[in-house]
């Protein structure tokens, strides 16, 4: 547990932060965004890294808000995702090579656990509202390669979950095809994973502590999401209002990912603001939000409009839209 007054940094093994079990990215998170080329860069410079005896490989910066009573994931959770869709193939080889052994070692170490007193299995890591029960059934729990083609993909971030596991389950393929000793090289992989694959845990206290250090992060160049930013800065600007506020902006993320536009929030959000203010372009969006709001009530007001104002965008890029 972090203390309750300080934010805690540490240099640890990304392997060895999925193996504690319950991190949990809050609903106001965006969905499962990572395009196969972050996918396929991340394999290859972990294989280029373990493959040159790499002391270490760093995979970036991790915020975890733990407050005593919850462990979430504020910024990260493409890398641990991905990470773990990694390690489930890793799983999945096992298994088809009848090694349950081993199979069951690495699921338990990183992808689900029992709890002691009731024996419900739980996911080290839960994703958000929109991905959570897909990314358990397809990735975390172990299926053959016909029942996970009878799961059904309803989102497109359920593609991209999708594509990111067949490319795992490829990558693992390509790696142990040419190995004498394949479960020696799937070994030194979870082992690398474990502590070498190394990721910067900033531990914060409470919601105020990590909007700030997410800000920080941005201001020092780490390429993030228009729409994390602006996320970002309603919530922090909310205050004691923050719970309202997150409500809101899971309703506007609710509505968009009913007609499969959660990756159109940047332009929705762009298009509200043009409404009240004007045109506007995309690059100068932020700047503009945080200028002209300037109080806690004004960034209620923007949270709400844009939840307000989802349902109408919706209809307007679905024909079929109820409103109509």
């Amino acid at each position: 547990m972090s203390s309750k007054k300080s934010i805690d940094f540490k240099v640890e093994g990304i392997g060895q932060i999925l193996s504690e079990r319950g991190l949990h990215v809050p609903l106001y998170q965006r969905p499962y965004a990572w395009e196969m080329k972050h996918v396929k860069d991340l394999f290859t410079d972990l294989k280029s890294s373990l493959s040159e005896k790499a002391d270490e490989y760093f995979l970036g910066t991790l915020v975890i808000l733990d407050d005593g009573k919850r462990r979430e994931v504020v910024d990260g959770q493409q890398r641990l995702a991905t990470t773990i869709i990694l390690i489930s193939a890793i799983r999945d080889y096992f298994r088809e090579k009848d090694d349950p052994e081993r199979a069951n070692d690495v699921q338990k170490e990183y992808l689900l656990s029992k709890e002691f007193r009731t024996r419900e299995t739980l996911p080290n890591l839960s994703l958000g509202k929109i991905d959570h029960d897909f990314f358990q059934q397809y990735v975390l729990e172990p299926k053959t390669v016909g029942e996970r083609k009878k799961i059904a993909v309803f989102r497109e971030s359920h593609k991209k979950l999708r594509a990111a596991a067949l490319e795992a389950r490829k990558f693992i393929s390509s790696i142990t095809s040419s190995e004498k000793e394949p479960f020696e090289i799937l070994s030194d992989w979870l082992e690398f994973l474990g502590g070498k694959a190394r990721i910067i845990r900033v531990t914060v206290p409470d919601t105020a502590n990590a909007f700030t250090i997410f800000e920080t992060l941005n201001d020092r160049g780490l390429d993030l999401a228009i729409s994390d930013l602006l996320k970002n800065f309603i919530f922090k600007k909310s205050g004691d209002r923050l719970e309202e506020a997150e409500q809101r902006w899971v309703e506007m993320l609710g509505v968009l990912a009913a007609v499969d536009a959660e990756s159109k929030v940047v332009e929705f959000i762009r298009h509200v603001w043009a409404s009240q203010y004007g045109l506007i372009r995309e690059k100068v969006l932020y700047d503009n939000i945080k200028r002209k709001t300037t109080s806690k009530q004004a960034a209620i007001d923007l949270v709400n409009l844009l939840s307000n104002s989802a349902k109408t965008y919706a209809a307007i890029l679905n024909q079929n839209h109820e409103l109509w």
